[in-house]
């Protein structure tokens, strides 16, 4: 067990959002991207404690379904983008069992693929397990059509009641809440700004989701 945790989630949630919601640059500095972003998502939704079952828990970022420009900017491997539809369904339904939980951070779709393409709601919906959206930039504006496909419980960031303790965002932060690990996505395949970040954007993890458990085994290193 890692035992650097020196407050509870709940701790962490309520003295982060009260940083995020104080005046802008009086009690952090600006120029943070990522907590900019979570700021703008405070006005729709909240910052939430989960408390997740790592052995039932599964977890992935940028999937960007719908989105032919990622293809070529990030040299994913697919020849389409129905192609690469069919592949991140097919590994969400390879993996995710009826009654797990799957965590994406952030950028499920291009906007104008769920307005124009109700097959992509009908297909995200069918698959398996009860979805968590940390909200992304490309998810801000379809909020409605992403509870459509399944995507009810949205929040702007996540603190998970783990060992360790995980802060889940989009974005990085540029400051990590003390005796946590940031889990983020937004990056692509770029590598995490320091040791108390994790990347999960599918180019970092084999364009599939992975478990919470593997997850927090990796985060653990960042205290050693």
């Amino acid at each position: 067990m890692v035992e650097v945790a020196q407050t509870t989630a709940d701790e962490v949630r309520d003295r982060w959002v009260s940083e995020l919601t104080a005046e802008p640059g009086t009690t952090r500095e600006r120029g943070d991207a990522g907590e900019h972003l979570i700021r703008q998502f405070l006005t729709k939704t909240t910052i939430t404690v989960l408390q997740p079952d790592p052995r039932r828990t599964w977890i992935w970022s940028d999937l960007h379904l719908g989105d032919r420009a990622v293809i070529e900017a990030w040299d994913r491997p697919f020849r389409s983008v129905t192609h690469m539809n069919r592949v991140l369904l097919t590994e969400w339904r390879r993996r995710v069992r009826p009654g797990e939980t799957i965590i994406c951070l952030g950028d499920v779709a291009h906007a104008n693929s769920w307005r124009d393409d109700s097959r992509l709601r009908l297909d995200v919906a069918g698959c398996p397990g009860a979805r968590v959206l940390i909200l992304g930039n490309h998810d801000i504006f379809v909020c409605t059509e992403l509870v459509a496909a399944g995507f009810d419980r949205q929040h702007a960031a996540a603190v998970c009641d783990t060992d360790p303790i995980l802060v889940l965002t989009h974005s990085p932060l540029r400051r990590v809440p003390p005796n946590t690990v940031n889990i983020h996505g937004h990056l692509h395949g770029g590598a995490s700004p320091t040791k108390r970040h994790r990347n999960l954007s599918i180019e970092r993890t084999g364009y599939q989701p992975v478990p919470l458990g593997e997850v927090l085994k990796d985060a653990a290193l960042a205290f050693t």
